[in-house]
């Protein structure tokens, strides 16, 4: 391996652990499992509606999620989350990925922080999809469902 490339790697990996942005023995005391609702916006098909029921492991996030785009119904897609918990020392990162359902639809990137009992964030699709017709890439709000 390229000695600069560890360098950088090394230097990185003790900015994280510094930020407490890094998996250790204990996760946050914030319980990410149950069931989340919220808003989507889509950069090419406006405002939707996402429905996410998240299961936590420690770290590790597990789950499903379920998205439909405007008031059209025939307009839904989902399928299964899969992700972790960073935990932080003033808020909690989670990054997760969408997998569809549907062989042939996109999966997607979603990167959230939490504030509260509220997630916000982006979502981007997974390497170069081509078909993603229903969900390019934007934003999320999700809050916690008592």
């Amino acid at each position: 391996m390229n000695p600069r490339l560890l360098l950088v790697l090394l230097a990185a990996a003790t900015l994280l652990a510094g930020c407490g942005l890094v998996g250790g023995d204990t996760p946050g005391t914030f319980d990410y499992s149950g069931d989340w609702r919220g808003t989507l916006n889509d950069e090419a098909n406006g405002a939707g509606t996402l429905l996410v029921t998240l299961q936590q492991s420690g770290h590790a996030l597990s789950g499903t999620w379920h998205a439909v785009m405007g008031a059209d119904a025939t307009r839904a897609l989902g399928g299964s989350w899969t992700g972790q918990v960073f935990v932080g020392q003033d808020s909690d990162l989670l990054n997760g990925t969408l997998a569809p359902a549907v062989a042939g639809q996109c999966s997607y990137t979603l990167t959230l922080a939490r504030a509260n009992e509220q997630l916000s964030g982006t979502y981007v699709p997974v390497g170069a999809a081509t078909d993603c017709t229903h969900l390019t890439r934007g934003s999320v709000q999700l809050s916690i469902q008592p």
